[in-house]
Formats: structure tokens, C-alpha cells, sequence
């Protein structure tokens, strides 16, 4: 086999593999990133308005964590991108992933124009598929958990609280 043959292998090789690759990593942005359930041990909601956190609610069942990372699964990305720890919104929910090997994973919901989007701390934004506002949301995503509890916390202080 001569040299430009085995360059032009070469090449050939190298290129389809890095299509491969790139193809690959681009459909796999497309979803929403969440823990898998069973390493879930609970949700917790924050309600924000003005940088305050005013109310809290948590969802241990593992119906209702379900329930909820169904929701944001099917969701559509949008072609926003975070590019901050919150929304710039008045008002947004917080939602905390408690992770049973310890630790938190943080994104947040906001409703604009009529639709409910769930935003994952610098990486993607999506549109959630949904028919309900965010109250409504959160009602029935915790439906028979009724742990709503009234805070007065600044956003700053939630940051390097435990949820």
C-alpha cells in the first residue's frame, strides 16, 4: 500500500471518528441532565421573589420525585443558555436535587410568555411541556405532601444553606 493511501486511510478514519463524536455529544445536549431517581433521597422547592426565598416545600415520596423528573424530561431544549446560578427573574422556584451520597444538584423554574422553563445552572434551558402554571405545577407534583413552609431567607443565605 503506498504512502497516500495509507495517509488518506488515516484521515478517513480520523474524520469519522470525530463526526462520530461530535454528532454523539450534539444529541445528547438536546436532554435535560438529572440524577436518576432511586439516588434521590428528596426535592426541595424554594419560592423566590426579589431575591428573597418566602416559601419551602419538600418532596420525599418516590412517586412524586417521578412524577416531577417526568416533567422536566420531557421538555424541549430551547436555544437559551444559562449563564448564572439563577434566572434573572423576579420570581422563580429553586428545586434541589438532595442526593443520597450526599450533596445537592441546584436548577431553577420560571414562567415567561405563558410557558414554564426549567433551567440548569450554566448549561441549557428547556421548555417544559406543560399545561400548568408554576403554582399549579408544584401542587401537583407534591400533591399529598403538604410540608409548605413560610421562610423569609436572601438568596445569598440559601446558597450556602442545606436546603
Amino acid at each position: 500500500m503506498s504512502k497516500k493511501k495509507k495517509s488518506f486511510l488515516i484521515i478517513t478514519t480520523i474524520l469519522i471518528i470525530s463526526i462520530s463524536f461530535i454528532l454523539k455529544n450534539k444529541t445528547n445536549n438536546g436532554k435535560v441532565k438529572t440524577p436518576r431517581p432511586d439516588d434521590i433521597s428528596s426535592i426541595t422547592f424554594i419560592k423566590v421573589i426579589d431575591n428573597r426565598g418566602i416559601n419551602r416545600r419538600k418532596v420525599y415520596k418516590k412517586s412524586h420525585i417521578n412524577k416531577f423528573l417526568n416533567t422536566i424530561k420531557n421538555s424541549e431544549r430551547t436555544n437559551n443558555e444559562s449563564i448564572s446560578n439563577f434566572p434573572d427573574k423576579n420570581e422563580f422556584i429553586i428545586t434541589a436535587f438532595k442526593l443520597k451520597e450526599g450533596g445537592f444538584i441546584i436548577s431553577s423554574i420560571y414562567e415567561e410568555d405563558n410557558s414554564i422553563y426549567f433551567e440548569q445552572a450554566f448549561n441549557n434551558i428547556f421548555k417544559l411541556n406543560s399545561n400548568y402554571n408554576l403554582d399549579l405545577l408544584l401542587e401537583m407534583i407534591s400533591e399529598e405532601e403538604n410540608n409548605k413552609e413560610d421562610i423569609s431567607v436572601n438568596i445569598e443565605d440559601l446558597t450556602d444553606s442545606d436546603f
